[in-house]
């Protein structure tokens, strides 16, 4: 009983969060600071403080960090971390894991080749053109 309550509870959250997403989107005023364009806005480092290899700050010669078999060690280009909620542990509910499964599937989050995606959506993106340069207009007094 406690089971089926819990499962309507979900489906009918599901319900709403899916309709929600699907309203569209509402019209808003975008309100960017200067914190966020300086945020925005590609930092331009010295020519005197750019990255020399194989010398410290001060430029004295330093030991090769090499390991022993370079091609030991082989990252993948793609991480998928599966996202679930075990439903019976937060609610304190009995477990039998012959009678049901309380999990829940949020999604899946995937770090690929430089993107992190969420459900194959990509999380972060750029921010649109036109406040990037009106960003650069403000912060160079134009």
């Amino acid at each position: 009983m406690i089971v089926r309550f819990l499962l309507a509870g979900l489906m009918l959250w599901a319900t709403v969060a899916l309709l929600g997403a699907r309203a569209g989107p509402q019209a808003a005023t975008v309100v960017v600071t200067l914190e966020d364009c300086l945020g925005l806005i590609a930092h331009r480092a010295a020519s005197d403080v750019a990255y020399q290899p194989d010398v410290d700050s001060d430029g004295n010669p330093l030991v090769p960090a090499t390991l022993a078999d370079p091609g030991a060690v082989v990252l993948p280009t793609t991480i998928e971390v599966d996202i679930d909620v075990d439903m019976a542990r937060r609610f304190g509910l009995p477990t039998d894991p012959d009678l049901y499964q309380a999990e829940a599937r949020i999604g899946t989050l995937t770090w690929d080749d430089g993107r992190l995606l969420f459900n194959g959506q990509q999380v972060v993106q750029s921010p649109p053109a036109e406040i990037v340069e009106a960003c650069a207009r403000g912060l160079a007094g134009g």
